[in-house]
């Protein structure tokens, strides 16, 4: 899909994902709103004679920052969340392009934590069982 390369190769900062409807000949792109990846996604999507639909749809961060934002949690988990009393079991980046989730066994009292932390992005943070 172009938009989706296009995404990836020249709007990291913005591009989250993209995925088509075939039936109602629509293509949802996630991206971070703002500058100008928009008009180059509608350009790249434009066929002659297809009839296709662009609906854009905010993304709390791209993809690139989400991941990012998903490594550095995962590589505090031991060194920082451990000695606090968290342990994290799963960091994961939603593919609704809402943010991250944490799977944790202290979810009621880490997630003001980790929303202080690390921002918004972290968009869930979800009771697990406790690994023993």
């Amino acid at each position: 899909m172009l938009v989706d390369r296009l995404g990836r190769e020249n709007y990291a900062d913005q591009y989250f994902g993209a995925c088509a409807d075939t039936a109602g000949h629509v293509l949802h792109v996630l991206r971070v709103p703002g500058g100008d990846f928009d008009a180059a996604a509608a350009r790249a999507a434009a066929r002659p004679g297809v009839e296709l639909r662009i609906a854009f749809v905010d993304a709390v961060g791209s993809r690139k920052a989400l991941v990012t934002l998903q490594t550095r949690i995962e590589a505090e988990a031991e060194s920082y969340w451990r000695s606090r009393g968290v342990e994290i079991a799963r960091v994961s980046v939603n593919n609704d392009g809402s943010g991250l989730r944490v799977d944790t066994a202290q979810a009621a009292t880490a997630r003001d934590q980790l929303v202080a932390r690390y921002g918004p992005q972290v968009s869930e943070v979800v009771g697990v069982v406790p690994r023993h």
